[in-house]
């Protein structure tokens, strides 16, 4: 969930983004500048054929990163990582 604030200009400002799941911040608190952690606005959608989800909606939500973790670790196969750095 993001909280936002209207500023004099057209342009909306992004305050803070909040976990969906535990209610905590996703901006690291060490950090100053306007940077978020985890899994900010994921968007889910519903189909035709699907037993839990409307059709033609769409589900907004956002995760940080403990929250992401402790789901992840849920799961039976495990994420998959893909390092863009380029590191060895």
């Amino acid at each position: 969930m993001k909280i936002t604030k209207q500023t004099p200009r057209v342009d909306i400002d992004i305050v803070d983004v909040i976990c969906n799941k535990c209610g905590e911040s996703l901006k690291p608190k060490q950090v100053n500048e306007k940077i978020f952690c985890g899994l900010d606005e994921a968007q889910v959608s519903g189909e035709w054929c699907s037993p839990h989800l409307e059709q033609g909606c769409y589900y907004y939500f956002s995760v940080c990163e403990p929250c992401l973790f402790e789901f992840w670790k849920s799961f039976k196969i495990p994420v998959e990582i893909n390092d863009y750095r380029g590191w060895s």
